[in-house]
């Protein structure tokens, strides 16, 4: 949870405790703290984490922004600027060393006015490596993550990454804000993932935090109720793209203007009301951090149940107190799914903790109608069925493989008491993830099974996964180049890029189409190293289309598609 003071009123950190918030965002401001050049005034920052320790809610702490001292207070960027930021950063982690604390290297240093006079990813970079050796030096084994960009910013991340920060960050922070739904950042989830398996040092994994996103209720198209929904919706998201912290913008409302946004990103409405229980009126979305927050308090996410069409999410955890189920639908109208699961009752409530009439499974499992709030669904007792999904290896986010290569997770590969995962797929080297469904199946014969499994009843158990190039080629056609003379062939460019540098020695093959559809064929070499290449085919008659095309290697083995 994102807040912006270090002097809790009365009872309003016991409020935020009852809420399920276990970790607070906060500036660590730099002029509060260094009230004179090279003095240091820790106090404020001591109080609010008092406050914090009695609530054991732990601290990510912003080292930011600027210094009146230092480059005439704009974003450090001085061989002195930077220096003294530094020796600030390394003298507070050596002060509050052991608190728990996760420190992050400054806020959205990607965008005005955060980082300023303008965007330097260079000048960023070497504020954040002297941060990283100065704290290392200073502090040894306190955490640092970064870059707390604005969005999801490849770019800017890049730039950090080939800088080699990953050596020192425990964690990539990202600001994920948007206005569409939490569901349509699972792809650009993806991309930083593979972004951050390019550069990370070998052996470390690296997660990525979603370190500060919210909705405000006063946006075009939202409400408190809709808040509400999008705040549970963006922590189960989370939850399935392998995000293990999840920072809400913000605690509680600014102020009460109606055209105001950043008055209405709270989860307790404005203002403090002192003497009264609760100290402030909790707004729907409160009670949707609470309620999930206790659903599934001790629960580990397991993996996503294919369950229908893809707007459709139903999410398994696991627990002291058995599986759990998330499920809702980014759908337009309710949907009705069947839920793979054994005899039995199950409870239910909705988002915001509302009590649910009782379910009940049959022998074809859970039937569920599920709409854009998370319906949140616990069977009463033991589920046979559900007991072997959460024991059923859960499949990767992505597969990553050198292309073109057949991917297979054969039986036999899981730990004692795990159903392995069986999968198998083909890629070539298209740049688009290939879909790859596992179903649960019996094991091989001769195999096995785990004690108690009836595979009868687990029929209909799919997740899925993607199967990803890691040496891509991607094809894009460029426009038409006219006849150079009377009679002879236009010419249509297509631009082949390698972004892995791997070469390629093959032919690109493309459908002609006027009246009757002719192939032509043209040999494609690239050189290893060249990331480039564009080759011309020849268009003979007038008005004749490009209808299509593919790239294909000695083995005319399909590698790439054209459109």
């Amino acid at each position: 949870m994102n807040i912006h003071f270090t002097e809790p009123r009365p009872g309003e950190m016991e409020m935020l405790a009852a809420g399920g918030f276990r970790w607070v965002r906060m500036d660590f401001d730099w002029i509060a703290t260094e009230p004179e050049r090279g003095r240091w005034d820790w106090r404020p920052y001591e109080r609010l984490l008092a406050a914090l320790d009695r609530q054991r809610i732990r601290p990510l702490f912003i080292l930011d922004y600027v210094h009146p001292l230092y480059d005439n207070a704009q974003s450090p960027h001085s061989e002195d600027g930077i220096a003294a930021f530094a020796r600030w950063a390394g003298a507070a982690a050596r002060h509050f060393r052991g608190r728990g604390i996760l420190w992050e290297i400054y806020n959205e240093p990607n965008i005005v006015p955060f980082w300023r006079p303008t965007v330097n990813a260079r000048d960023y970079v070497r504020l954040a490596k002297a941060v990283c050796l100065a704290v290392r030096r200073e502090a040894p084994g306190e955490l640092l993550v970064g870059p707390a960009t604005s969005g999801i910013d490849l770019p800017f991340l890049e730039e950090c990454f080939r800088a080699g920060l990953l050596n020192d960050w425990a964690a990539v922070t990202v600001h994920p804000y948007r206005q569409s739904e939490p569901e349509t950042v699972l792809e650009e989830y993806r991309r930083l993932r593979l972004l951050i398996r390019r550069y990370a040092p070998p052996g470390k994994r690296i997660p990525i935090l979603s370190g500060e996103w919210g909705y405000s209720a006063a946006w075009s198209g939202m409400d408190e109720e809709r808040q509400a929904r999008m705040l549970a919706r963006q922590w189960l998201v989370n939850a399935l793209s392998g995000v293990p912290l999840s920072i809400w913008y913000d605690w509680r409302d600014d102020g009460l203007d109606p055209r105001e946004f950043e008055h209405h990103f709270g989860t307790v409405r404005h203002p403090y009301r002192g003497g009264l229980d609760p100290v402030y009126e909790p707004k729907p979305a409160y009670s949707a951090a609470r309620t999930l927050a206790r659903f599934l308090r001790g629960c580990r996410f397991s993996k996503r149940l294919m369950a229908g069409p893809d707007d459709v999410f139903v999410l398994l955890f696991t627990g002291p107190g058995g599986p759990r189920l998330a499920a809702w639908t980014t759908a337009s109208a309710p949907r009705a799914v069947t839920i793979p699961a054994g005899p039995g009752r199950f409870t239910a409530q909705g988002h915001l903790g509302d009590a649910r009439e009782p379910l009940e499974a049959g022998r074809g499992g859970l039937r569920l109608e599920l709409t854009g709030a998370p319906l949140l669904v616990a069977p009463v007792g033991r589920n046979a069925v559900l007991d072997a999904a959460a024991r059923w290896e859960t499949a990767p986010l992505e597969i990553v493989v050198r292309g073109p290569a057949a991917v297979a997770l054969p039986a036999g590969r899981g730990a004692a008491g795990r159903i392995p995962l069986v999968l198998r797929a083909r890629i070539g080297r298209e740049a688009a993830p290939v879909r790859a469904r596992a179903l649960l199946a019996p094991p091989a014969p001769g195999a096995t099974p785990p004690p108690g499994t009836n595979w009868r009843a687990l029929a209909g158990l799919v997740q899925e996964t993607a199967v990803i190039a890691s040496n891509p080629l991607v094809l894009e056609a460029l426009p038409l180049l006219p006849a150079p003379r009377p009679g002879a062939a236009a010419q249509l460019p297509v631009r082949i890029a390698s972004p892995s540098g791997e070469g390629f020695r093959g032919v690109l093959a493309a459908r002609v189409a006027a009246g009757r559809t002719r192939l032509e064929r043209v040999a494609v070499r690239i050189a290893p190293g060249l990331r480039e290449h564009v080759v011309r085919i020849p268009v003979p008659a007038a008005g004749e289309l490009l209808a299509g095309g593919w790239l294909e290697d000695a083995r005319a083995l399909r590698l790439a598609v054209l459109a």
